[in-house]
């Protein structure tokens, strides 16, 4: 079995709140960042669903995409994507986006 590298931030100022709503909102990692960070710890406060769409130039979130439940937090592997979007069904409020590396 293969040891598992505990999720560790890329640094301290690199999280990002987005707010989110029925409409696809996005951010943009830094270059430096989004290299050097593999994953991306989401934490989704909403009280519904929403959905995560990443990859290289714009984004577009449908509710078809990634899942995050209300109220939990993910790990995903988004490789070297620079742009995040998220979009909910009917709700709004902040998903946490933080990039890093480990699960």
């Amino acid at each position: 079995m293969t040891p598992t590298e505990v999720f560790n931030p890329y640094g301290f100022g690199y999280g990002n709140n987005v707010s989110v709503s029925s409409t696809s909102a996005s951010i943009t990692l830094a270059d430096n960042v989004a290299k050097e960070s593999p994953n991306i710890l989401v934490s989704n406060e909403l009280s519904e669903t929403v959905f995560l769409r990443w990859g290289s130039g714009t984004q577009t979130a449908v509710t078809t995409d990634v899942p995050v439940a209300a109220g939990t937090t993910q790990v995903f592997f988004k490789g070297n994507a620079q742009v995040i979007a998220v979009v909910s069904t009917t709700g709004t409020g902040t998903v946490r986006i933080y990039p890093g590396k480990g699960i």
